[in-house]
């Protein structure tokens, strides 16, 4: 809402990015407080930062952190820098992978999709701010040359979260490196 509402008042898109950045930290900081004892109040700045603090014994919890990167990217680089081998990707309100938005008429759902396969997807997707809506190009780089497992699911279910890491087949799609 903030972004679309400020790209109507003629932000550019590197402020717009800036705004994005800011808005997801807020939204990590409510997650973050929902996870204490295990995660921190405090919302990592940087890669190393949220490296200090897992290796703390905390669940780092992150917003964005530079302009052209999504949030995925920034996942995929913790889990890179941690040694990680998987990344849950919670969506809003959707529950897989589709080859198109799940409303539009005949979308298929992707039960497992290739790192390949949505780099196609993505690509038909515009990679300007607030608009990464699978996977932006910068996150399918580092999965891909770290040979990272993405768990995508429901967000707005917050049992889901649990269920997936519990059981990885719990998750709506699995992108496979």
């Amino acid at each position: 809402m903030y972004i679309r509402e400020t790209r109507l008042l003629g932000a550019s898109e590197a402020l717009l990015d800036l705004l994005g950045i800011e808005a997801s930290k807020l939204n990590a900081l409510t997650l973050a407080l929902a996870l204490i004892p295990y995660s921190s109040p405090r919302i990592p700045r940087s890669i190393e930062e949220a490296v200090d603090m897992a290796l703390s014994g905390f669940v780092p919890v992150l917003g964005g952190l530079q302009p052209g990167q999504s949030n995925n990217a920034v996942a995929a680089s913790l889990a890179e820098g941690l040694g990680a081998r998987v990344i849950v990707n919670m969506m809003a309100g959707l529950d897989a992978v589709y080859d198109r938005h799940p409303r539009e008429p005949g979308a298929r759902k992707y039960s497992k999709i290739s790192v390949s396969q949505m780099e196609e997807l993505a690509g038909k997707n515009p990679q300007i701010a607030g608009t990464y809506e699978l996977f932006d190009h910068v996150a399918l780089k580092i999965v891909k040359r770290s040979k990272l497992t993405v768990l995508f699911i429901d967000g707005s279910e917050p049992r889901a979260l649990v269920d997936v890491i519990e059981d990885h087949s719990k998750a709506g799609t699995i992108m496979f490196p």
